[in-house]
């Protein structure tokens, strides 16, 4: 849907910010996975086999399991992307991703849909 994703409003969404360390120096990158609502009720339903309708723990400890594997598979089609050691993954408040947008341009932002929700990428 866009190429440009800056943190634009797509409906009630999960924030799950994946930290990793870059090339063993003190550099950390910071990916955010932004799930909506709907999409995560999908995600999980499908990983767990029953039908999910609220966003509680056990979904959004699906969603951190899931997050890494996702930004794997996404990092390989970035041309400057290169594995490095996944170092934290937790959950945010739209505040707390509110304040990370307004702090700068990301390296990439985007926006996709799925067909079952909205997910949005971005790395800063």
């Amino acid at each position: 849907v866009s190429k440009n994703y800056l943190g634009e409003d797509f409906g009630k969404r999960v924030y799950c910010r994946l930290t990793y360390g870059v090339n063993n120096s003190r550099e950390k990158m910071q990916v955010y996975c932004i799930y909506e609502e709907a999409l995560v009720f999908h995600i999980v339903s499908e990983m767990l086999g029953v039908n999910v309708q609220k966003i509680d723990k056990m979904s959004t400890n699906a969603i951190k399991q899931f997050s890494p594997h996702l930004v794997h598979y996404i990092g390989i089609y970035l041309q400057d992307w290169k594995e490095n050691k996944l170092e934290k993954v937790n959950m945010l408040t739209n505040l707390q991703f509110k304040n990370i947008v307004e702090d700068g341009k990301p390296k990439y932002g985007f926006l996709f849909n799925t067909g079952k929700g909205y997910f949005a990428f971005y790395i800063k």
